[in-house]
């Protein structure tokens, strides 16, 4: 009798082992499908979104505006998830890796944030329907911010991945804005050019009559002194050209005038200077590009209409920069 009551507890433990591992192979199998199914819809988004770069613009020497599109189906949002990092050559030539964590107050070194959302960036129009979302076919413009800085025409690689796996990389040249503050103490100083500055006449950089900022600036004397300098400014939109500026000992009939051309062959005056303005002051000068055409050799030029050698022109930190 004993005999037979342990081969029926046996039995019940063999039965009640196999339910147990029944149960455990139904429960792996389900876990397994589960995550099958996750990596599918997975796969499935990342197969759905497509990220494509739309244009750069450079802010300043150290910051970058990227514009990139949401070329896809899936809308991206969690942008504290994001990835991005940069491959760059500083101004000496020194190789750099940086991973750049987003922001969303005021942008400091080695960060990056979000500028805006738009429907079309070229047309300015903002987001509608899901604030702070990427929705498809619309556009993003993120800022980044290095030190140091990237070198003036050097080649740089963003590369951009989302939460869901849809990635971005692009290679590009790194342009300076055009800047000059003639602390070179001649014409050949500033970044972002394509030459240096061409003077004719009586033009030239000078420490005499107090400078803006730091020990130089430029001067024009007498009549007919002329200066003139380009940048490719290509494909670039809301820019400005800021300076410094102050007009010494003009009388009645004196001039000086800023010209602008895109080609070269057709100048226009954007800003004139007459007897009015002849306070040996520096007052500030800031002129709207955007109604220009922004060409591989656009050409700012200083004219000068004195009638004696001691009327003079002055012209202190001039700089390119985006609105």
């Amino acid at each position: 009798m004993g005999i037979i009551i342990a081969m029926m507890l046996s039995v019940a433990a063999i039965v009640v082992g196999t339910g147990l591992l029944t149960n455990s192979s139904v429960s792996s199998v389900g876990t397994v499908a589960d995550a099958w199914k996750a990596m599918e819809v997975r796969h499935g988004e990342i197969y759905r979104t497509s990220l494509a770069a739309v244009k750069r613009d450079t802010v300043d020497n150290d910051s970058l505006d990227y514009t990139l599109k949401n070329s896809g189906q899936v809308s991206l949002a969690d942008f504290d998830a994001w990835d991005l990092t940069v491959q760059y050559y500083d101004a000496s030539g020194n190789y750099m890796v940086k991973w750049l964590p987003r922001t969303t107050t005021g942008l400091a070194n080695d960060e990056w944030k979000i500028t805006g959302i738009y429907i079309d960036t070229a047309s300015a129009i903002s987001e509608i329907f899901e604030p702070n979302v990427l929705g498809a076919s619309e556009e993003m413009v993120i800022r980044l911010k290095l030190a140091p800085a990237m070198g003036d025409g050097t080649n740089a690689t963003i590369n951009i991945a989302a939460p869901n796996g849809a990635t971005l990389s692009e290679t590009f040249q790194f342009l300076y804005l055009p800047s000059d503050d003639f602390e070179s103490g001649g014409l050949t100083g500033g970044y972002g050019w394509l030459a240096d500055w061409a003077a004719t006449g009586n033009a030239s950089v000078t420490t005499i009559g107090t400078p803006h900022g730091g020990t130089h600036h430029l001067r024009l004397q007498n009549s007919s002194s002329y200066i003139e300098r380009s940048a490719n400014l290509a494909g670039m939109s809301n820019l400005r050209l800021q300076f410094w500026a102050k007009v010494d000992s003009f009388e009645a009939g004196d001039t000086a005038v800023a010209l602008v051309s895109s080609n070269h062959t057709d100048w226009t005056t954007v800003k004139t200077w007459t007897s009015a303005d002849s306070d040996d002051t520096y007052k500030f000068v800031d002129i709207d590009l955007s109604s220009y055409t922004m060409s591989s050799e656009f050409w700012i030029a200083f004219n000068s209409g004195m009638d004696d050698g001691g009327d003079k022109f002055y012209v202190d930190d001039l700089v390119i920069v985006r609105s």
